[in-house]
């Protein structure tokens, strides 16, 4: 079911984003916070292999699987 006031939400997010350097000045903070859910923590099963002249890095597709976690991030912009 669509979200009737999702255009609303979305232009209020960037507002705060917008005017985040300008509050700044004025000694106040904004602050962002995200959950994320069923992130799955998978490491590399072998290094990266370094870049060579004229070569990229490369990277191993194999990796190893730990099961899933929650993550909460925040950022605090001064």
């Amino acid at each position: 079911m669509p979200d009737a006031q999702r255009d609303e939400k979305i232009r209020d997010g960037c507002e705060v984003y917008a005017l985040a350097a300008e509050r700044a000045k004025g000694e106040e903070r904004s602050i962002n916070m995200d959950e994320l859910t069923g992130v799955q923590a998978l490491p590399r099963k072998f290094p990266d292999l370094p870049m060579q002249s004229g070569h990229v890095l490369r990277r191993e597709f194999e990796y190893i699987r730990h099961g899933t976690l929650s993550r909460v991030s925040s950022l605090s912009m001064l």
